[in-house]
């Protein structure tokens, strides 16, 4: 939902609350401002149900899951999925097929403009509200954190595109009431007692943001992108995903939004038909929250630099191979992002540190494929990360499964005889220690699975204190099995879910006799949408129950999981 966050996110909040007002009450008030801008836009404006693609396919959004879904009754031409968000190029090749039918083939279509021509318009807004009854929950709705409590979220602005030059402002604000709950003891006091349970000095990923009603803005999905003959360039703020998951992303996901980066991806696959390359090259700044491990002033901020790469063929349509790799240190000021652009393509420099890994820098890389088997409405598709430096090709080949997260799925749509689409998807998702990396590394304490974590580089692989992979693999396991049905209506999807949360604790010794192995949680959600008067509405929601919460033995915990959510379809000047 909410993306993006600057590294200045916080003082933007204590300015806006400078006055009279507190801060959750003058964020409730923005918000609602912005809401009711939406709905008197919506009537305004949106007088038809269509989708424009020329606004863009955000990633996870309603149009990405839906063109997917198509994809694989070949209903989309085939093109890789696995290297989002997608440029402007790209979004006008992933129309459905012109004159073929499909649930919502009166909701799409794309104005036509002339060679040349300005066009300009509202990008359509998005708001809502979640509530969580008990403890926080979401996955893979961008910035916003929904605590316990309500959370409301607004996002929206203004996009303007001439020739291959796409410019938009949308910024993003969510205020969540943030009440309190019951911690996991990690051994801190006071603001540190809200820290990571288990990794306290090595991640950034709080479990609470602070006692109070909890306020963040952001650029959200703005950016300037230009067209060029083989490749786009630009600045942006979007999220972007790698890799094939549905709702695990092991490198980069939705889970944290997206942050400031430029960014250099080819304009679609490149190649003779035999070999078709694809991929995108990215360098940004990753900021942290007010609760992370790491204090000093001077080392708050991280560059980043990125690289995906995807191959295929038109030998075998649908098969996408891919690898990846994420490089992070310590931001020393200025263009120092730009500077390491060509981090992902090295092996790394010797500086007296043990097997030439450097120290304050924390690198993943891993490889992904997906197949889709076109017009079956099959999907199939698995990845594979490995978290740090790699020590020696001995040492891969003799514990390959070392930090090792990994994650299968797989998906089959299929036409009923009323024009409808429905879909069963499953995915697995694991980076729980082997055998082998207990026997290693469990001087440490006990059973350490310490991906996405680091030494040195102690805000871990984290944006403003949410993970940027999916949560169910840090250090855990999880597995969806859901149901979809697309209709001219909208889309109804149920769905189950399991997730092991915590293993072990910091603050809570193994021997204890009410310390638990696992605390586990389950999870079941009805997901709505309906199409209604030019504008999409979303009612979703469901019962969340947790097993040895805490790592206490015996203690249930259970939560309701309540949202309502709302987007223009189209807002445009023609």
């Amino acid at each position: 939902m909410i993306r993006e966050i600057t590294p200045v996110y916080s003082e933007i909040g204590r300015s806006l609350v400078a006055g009279n007002l507190s801060k959750w009450r003058l964020a409730s008030v923005l918000c609602a401002i912005a809401l009711a801008f939406g709905v008197l836009a919506s009537v305004a404006e949106a007088q038809t149900r269509r989708f424009d693609v020329g606004q863009g396919i955000e990633v996870n959004s309603e149009r990405d899951r839906y063109l997917r879904v198509l994809q694989t009754l070949g209903l989309v031409r085939a093109y890789p999925w696995t290297v989002r968000g997608f440029s402007p190029a790209e979004e006008r090749l992933l129309l459905p097929v012109e004159g073929v039918r499909h649930p919502w083939a009166a909701a799409f279509g794309s104005p036509s403009v002339a060679d040349g021509e300005l066009r300009v318009g509202v990008v359509p807004f998005e708001g809502g509200a979640t509530y969580n009854s008990t403890f926080p929950y979401g996955s893979n709705d961008g910035a916003l954190w929904a605590g316990r409590g309500v959370t409301t979220f607004a996002r929206g602005g203004v996009y303007a595109r001439w020739r291959g030059v796409d410019l938009r402002f949308a910024p993003e604000v969510f205020w969540a009431q943030n009440a309190g709950f019951d911690l996991a003891g990690n051994r801190g006091d006071g603001p540190d007692a809200y820290r990571d349970p288990r990794y306290p000095g090595s991640i950034d990923l709080p479990q609470r943001f602070g006692d109070r009603p909890y306020l963040r803005a952001a650029l959200g999905r703005s950016r300037l992108s230009v067209e060029l003959p083989w490749t786009t360039v630009g600045i942006s703020s979007e999220a972007r995903t790698w890799g094939p998951s549905l709702g695990y992303p092991l490198l980069l996901g939705d889970e944290a939004g997206g942050f400031p980066h430029v960014f250099l991806r080819s304009a679609r696959p490149l190649g003779p038909g035999v070999l078709r390359v694809h991929g995108q090259l990215m360098a940004g700044y990753l900021g942290q929250s007010d609760w992370s491990p790491v204090q000093d002033a001077g080392a708050r901020s991280r560059y980043m630099t990125g690289a995906v790469i995807t191959v295929g063929s038109d030998l075998l349509p649908g098969l996408e191979i891919g690898v990846e790799r994420f490089v992070q240190g310590p931001w020393q000021g200025g263009l120092d992002a730009v500077s390491n652009v060509g981090k992902p393509f090295t092996k790394g420099v010797s500086t007296g540190t043990d097997d030439g890994n450097i120290l304050d820098e924390n690198q993943i890389a891993g490889g992904f494929v997906r197949w889709v088997v076109v017009g079956t409405g099959i999907e199939i598709f698995a990845e594979a990360v490995r978290d740090d430096y790699g020590r020696s090709i001995r040492h891969f080949l003799l514990e390959p499964d070392d930090l090792l997260v990994r994650s299968v799925g797989l998906r089959r749509a299929w036409t009923s005889l009323s024009g409808s689409i429905w879909a069963i998807r499953g995915e697995f998702v694991s980076s729980q220690a082997p055998h082998s990396e207990r026997a290693d590394r469990s001087a440490g304490g006990p059973i350490p699975s310490a991906r996405y974590v680091h030494g040195v580089l102690i805000q871990g692989h984290t944006l403003q204190g949410q993970l940027l992979a999916a949560p169910a693999a840090f250090s855990g396991a999880g597995w969806t099995v859901a149901v979809e049905d697309y209709r001219p209506s909208g889309r109804t999807t149920v769905e189950v879910t399991r997730e092991v949360r915590l293993n072990w604790l910091a603050g809570l010794s193994q021997d204890s006799e009410v310390a638990a192995r696992n605390s586990v949680r389950y999870g079941l959600s009805v997901d709505i949408v309906r199409f209604w008067a030019g504008t999409e509405v979303a009612v979703v929601g469901g019962p969340q129950v947790e097993l040895n919460r805490n790592l206490v033995l015996g203690w249930t915990a259970w939560n309701l999981n309540l949202g309502v959510a709302f987007r223009g379809l189209r807002f445009d000047s023609d």
